[in-house]
């Protein structure tokens, strides 16, 4: 009996070393993955702020460039660090290091929309967001807002494609010279808030009350 016993030990014993073994190979190779794809996400990040500077100096005539293609690589990068943030958590360090990256590729890109709006006749309407995830009234407000923005971005660039909403997001955590003197251009103090074809709106808006300043 006794011996029977110290063979279920033993048993149970060599089994618990596996499964701590194949947890410990498995959350290496998992960290091993991560840090490779935050190198890779980070690497497209600055070849986007490469290639943005490269556009304005080969195109002679801005009005050449396709806004909407424009906006759709600034899209693509914001979900790609949106997929990280699920993944790791939005306080994660890594993940805000990416953000103030992203967060200068959005403001290039802006930049440049509003210079070919300017200067090439284009008729399409450009919100910036400003938001926090803190954990408190202002954060739930500003993740309502989202939703409000992503149907309007839907309704108006599926549905009404002469008349495209363009939509740039900047957190309030966020550190970099060039989000700080974006915040401070518009006053922005309160978040959530909105800048709708240059008119402010602060705190939570609704929907009717956004669509009130986009252009039909």
């Amino acid at each position: 009996m006794i011996k029977g016993g110290r063979n279920i030990f033993i048993i149970a014993l060599i089994i618990t070393i596996v499964l701590f073994s194949l947890g410990f190979l498995l959350g290496n190779y998992i960290a091993g993955s991560m840090i490779k794809k935050f190198q890779t996400e980070e690497e497209k990040l600055f070849f986007s702020l490469i290639a943005l500077d490269v556009k304005q100096e080969m195109v002679e005539n801005v009005c050449e460039i396709k806004d909407y293609d424009l906006w759709k690589e600034k899209e693509e990068l914001g979900t790609m660090l949106t997929d990280l943030e699920q993944k790791l958590g939005k306080d994660n360090e890594e993940v805000l290091a990416k953000k103030e990256l992203y967060e200068i590729v959005e403001i290039k890109t802006l930049l440049l929309l509003n210079k070919m709006k300017s200067e090439c006749n284009k008729d399409f309407n450009m919100i910036l967001f400003f938001y926090t995830n803190e954990k408190n009234v202002n954060g739930q407000q500003s993740e309502s807002e989202g939703h409000v923005l992503d149907t309007i971005v839907h309704e108006y660039n599926e549905e009404k494609d002469d008349k495209r909403v363009y939509i740039f997001t900047f957190s309030m955590e966020t550190k970099n010279s060039a989000s700080l003197a974006l915040k401070t251009k518009y006053n922005i103090t309160e978040f959530p808030s909105l800048v709708v074809n240059e008119n402010l709106l602060i705190g939570f808006q609704q929907r009717d009350v956004i669509l009130d300043f986009i252009k039909e």
